[in-house]
């Protein structure tokens, strides 16, 4: 578990990212992640399975938007499910 300064349990708070690059853009995205780490998340979920069908054409669109957000900001643990379509 990591834990940021907001955060000083060993809690899991999560955000999820579904929907990023299928209807959030990576500026959008990125604003959003850096509030979330702000406020005490400490860890991502990138499933993009819930509520909608995956998208071909934006399949594993939130992994590279986390990852590149990651590479240039925070590292923190990422819980993510691959189905096939």
């Amino acid at each position: 578990m990591v834990n940021n300064n907001n955060n000083n349990s060993n809690v899991a708070l999560p955000a999820g990212t579904m929907l990023f690059g299928e209807s959030t853009s990576y500026d959008t995205a990125s604003r959003l992640m850096d509030e979330c780490m702000e406020h005490g998340v400490n860890f991502f979920d990138s499933a993009e399975m819930y509520p909608v069908p995956q998208s071909a054409e934006t399949q594993g669109a939130s992994e590279k938007m986390l990852g590149r957000w990651m590479k240039a900001r925070a590292r923190c643990p990422v819980a993510a499910r691959v189905m096939p379509l």
